[in-house]
């Protein structure tokens, strides 16, 4: 019998493997879940809940307003000369002491812009990919992290620690009845 089957049953229930499959697990498990809940709106997903577009409130000297896209309507019905379109191509809006607002035009043509906005507060981030028709606005992509993640992450990791555990066992099992009597 091979020799390395003999000692991975060994190596998969010791007490160092353990922890290091878990952490390997959760590690592993966190870029997945991020890019699992990106969203491509395009393709009809729904944008996250803190979906930001940023507008130019006119009436309060040209100051950068972020707006949640649930609330769009509502502001555009309230303040009619608002402008969507940002005049500096990158910006930074601190909207508290946890949170902030960045924004890069990362195209633009006429009256024509495709905005990203990173709300970044102290549960993680939602970034926002928009268009800007004028006065219209089009949700292209959102993603987010937030700090749930590594929870969701964690408990993926003990599960795998556990599974190559048991898997451990059982195959020591196997390879006890396998081994010729001495």
């Amino acid at each position: 019998m091979n020799i390395w089957l003999k000692r991975l049953p060994i190596i998969l229930c010791s007490g160092f493997f353990f922890p290091v499959s878990c952490t390997l697990g959760t590690a592993v498990s966190l870029p997945i879940i991020q890019h699992m809940d990106a969203r491509d709106i395009t393709k009809g997903r729904t944008p996250h809940y803190d979906f930001s577009v940023l507008a130019i409130a006119q009436d309060n000297n040209n100051e950068i307003v972020r707006l949640r896209l649930d609330n769009l309507q509502s502001y555009r019905d309230t303040h009619p000369d608002t402008s969507f379109l940002m005049t500096d191509n990158t910006g930074v809006i601190e909207l508290n002491e946890y949170t902030s607002i960045s924004y890069t035009v990362i195209e633009q043509s006429g009256s024509k812009q495709i905005i990203e906005a990173t709300l970044t507060d102290d549960d993680g981030h939602v970034l926002s990919r928009y268009e800007v028709r004028g006065n219209e606005i089009v949700p292209l992509y959102s993603d987010g992290y937030f700090k749930s993640y590594a929870f969701i992450a964690l408990r993926n990791g003990i599960v795998l620690a556990f599974i190559l555990y048991f898997a451990g066992k059982l195959l020591g099992m196997h390879v006890k009845r396998k081994a010729p009597a001495t």
